[in-house]
């Protein structure tokens, strides 16, 4: 258990990247992680948290020289190709992830993630992890914890990237640092993790919110991340699994990871693209409307301003055609989606809706027979990206088209 002496480096360390990062400009600001370890170092040592005969490990490692190969070596373990095969698919979604989040961070218009740089990031990541493989050295891949220091600080410029790789290198002759570097006490590692993770999780939240959520996709989201919870919880419960599953029990990566895969499978089951609502003219239910919308939209995940966007036009066309065109039977109001388009179709049996591209004067609307349906047209045109009418022998079709 920590003592007070870890309790204090902890709280020197976070409060100084805090206060460095809110009341401070320049290069102070931008480096407030920097700082912030560095003022735990002090404490750490001041404190005895970091003792002299740890310190005297780096003394005792040159300063200068090159990197060693003695440690390399190949091995192949067949019962861990399981837990390998999860572990890289959970890293390639947690490397798309990061790089969807850094996308946001950077694009105010950010509406969905731009796949082509998202591949070659992940491409790139793959290739890191595997030369480091190849090289036997632990895997340098996309880190969450950078783009949270970005959020934190503001600093995007590919300048720092070159800068931070050129570090590295230097570092790999520099054995020394590398070695004060490895004994970085557990509060410092704490508190920086603490520090960076603020940001990461408000840009997770905020993906996560700008989509419509139905019971499965909250299932999903949810089982994953307590199932991730419980094996750092309760590690004994899940170390005591059968020995060929302890491989994926006792990472909370993995198994969580694979949670929501197997979730996320099993719940598209019965899940369709297209829905279908009939509606009585004689008695239009616009807030039933409104639910059919609403849940489609939910159960696809669609944005949240698109999807209510589309259930105000819906309930809007339903309500015109019902009280100007004399519909004789049923209203057929029938929704699609893909990632980048949602589609509203209603079909019905009466008058045409006319198209009209400029907006009716009051004196039209007044006078014109037919003003409040040019009205009613024109507003519609306004909310959705494109509206087409069509249809012939009295069977009418407006189509609502969303960009999304």
């Amino acid at each position: 258990m920590p003592g007070g002496a870890e309790w204090a480096v902890a709280g020197i360390t976070l409060a100084t990247m805090v206060a460095a990062n809110v009341w401070s400009r320049g290069v102070l600001g931008l480096s407030c992680a920097l700082f912030g370890m560095l003022a735990g170092y002090v404490a750490a040592v001041l404190l005895g948290v970091l003792p002299a005969a740890r310190l005297a490990e780096v003394a005792a490692v040159p300063l200068l020289a090159p990197p060693g190969t003695a440690h390399m070596a190949m091995s192949f373990d067949a019962t861990m190709m399981l837990p390998f095969v999860i572990a890289a698919l959970a890293n390639a979604m947690k490397a798309a992830a990061v790089l969807t989040a850094s996308q946001r961070q950077l694009d105010a218009d950010w509406v969905r993630p731009d796949l082509k740089p998202i591949g070659r990031g992940v491409l790139a990541d793959g290739l890191g992890v595997m030369a480091a493989g190849g090289a036997s050295v632990l895997a340098a891949n996309v880190s969450a914890s950078s783009v949270g220091l970005t959020a934190a600080t503001g600093m995007a410029s590919r300048r720092v990237a070159f800068f931070t790789s050129a570090a590295f290198v230097l570092l790999a002759f520099l054995p020394g640092i590398t070695r004060l570097l490895a004994l970085m006490p557990a509060p410092i590692v704490g508190a920086t993790l603490v520090f960076v993770s603020c940001a990461v999780l408000k840009s997770g939240i905020e993906t996560i919110a700008a989509r419509m959520h139905d019971t499965r996709k909250t299932l999903v989201v949810g089982l994953a991340i307590v199932a991730g919870l419980a094996v750092e919880a309760f590690p004994a419960a899940f170390r005591a699994m059968p020995a060929v599953l302890q491989p994926i029990t006792v990472s909370s990566l993995v198994f969580g990871a694979l949670v929501g895969f197997v979730l996320n499978l099993v719940f598209r089951i019965g899940l369709r693209q297209r829905a279908e609502l009939a509606i009585d003219p004689d008695q239009p239910d616009l807030e039933a409307v409104g639910r059919f919308v609403e849940q489609s939209g939910a159960s696809w995940g669609a944005r949240r301003e698109v999807v209510l966007r589309a259930e105000w036009a819906a309930q809007e066309l339903v309500d015109t055609v019902v009280v100007t065109a004399a519909p004789q039977g049923p209203l057929r109001l029938s929704a699609r989606f893909d990632e980048y388009n949602l589609d509203l179709e209603l079909r019905y049996a009466g008058a045409v809706l006319p198209e009209v591209r400029e907006r009716p004067s009051p004196e039209e609307i007044a006078e014109h027979p037919d003003g409040a349906r040019r009205l009613a047209a024109f507003l519609l045109r306004r909310s959705a990206t494109r509206v087409t009418f069509g249809g012939r022998d009295g069977a009418r079709v407006v189509r609502l088209h969303f960009d999304h």
